[in-house]
């Protein structure tokens, strides 16, 4: 099954109920961590949301004064938020970042559980694309799972039909240190609702130089 098809059957099936969508103490955590390295002036600030999803993340933060953009995968999802935005917010439908056109850039560019999903071998032109989309000083939050994390470690494939299989406690190797200076690099342990287990979440700030 093609990646594309893959995601638009998870959102089909189990629409506003996925776990990374249905979790309140992730999206409460991803909003903390975010929240720390934002300027202050967020009416000025433009935002990118990088395998947006439901883009629960990113209206919290249309909700404090950012403009905000989304971009997916999945044509189901897709189609979702432009009907929920009545196209006040740019919605894209996209196979890798170069299929985002901003000549005026990004204050900040959100990845949120995208780095685990897409091969390493495509890491290196992920950050270079989001790189170009940036502007000067810009910052992305990248957010995958650790090599720790109990799931990923004992799994190859997901519930769903998407792989889920890559941690991103390598990113680093893959990053261009004449481009990005890496602001926060660690990791942390969540709670799921839904599982006995915590889960380990790897997350990396990146400022563009």
């Amino acid at each position: 099954m093609k990646t594309r098809d893959a995601w638009n059957k998870v959102y089909i099936e189990h629409g506003e109920n996925v776990p990374w969508a249905a979790e309140p103490e992730l999206n409460k955590w991803y909003i903390e961590v975010i929240s720390k390295y934002l300027k202050q002036t967020p009416q000025k600030q433009t935002l990118l949301d990088y395998g947006c999803g439901l883009g629960q993340v990113a209206e919290h933060f249309r909700q404090k004064g950012f403009q905000i953009e989304l971009a997916d995968l999945s044509e189901v999802i897709t189609a979702k938020l432009i009907k929920k935005y009545q196209n006040k917010v740019p919605v894209y439908l996209v196979t890798a970042p170069k299929d985002i056109t901003n000549d005026e850039g990004y204050d900040v560019i959100l990845a949120i559980g995208v780095f685990h999903h897409v091969n390493p071998d495509n890491w290196t032109s992920f950050l270079e694309d989001f790189y170009k989309l940036l502007k000067k000083d810009g910052t992305v939050f990248i957010f995958g799972w650790d090599k720790t994390d109990e799931e990923i470690s004992n799994i190859q494939e997901s519930l769903f039909t998407h792989l889920s299989r890559w941690s991103v406690n390598d990113l680093p190797s893959y990053i261009n240190p004449e481009h990005y200076e890496i602001m926060i690099d660690d990791a942390h342990q969540i709670k799921f609702n839904s599982l006995p287990f915590p889960r380990t979440m790897h997350y990396f700030v990146l400022k563009k130089k």
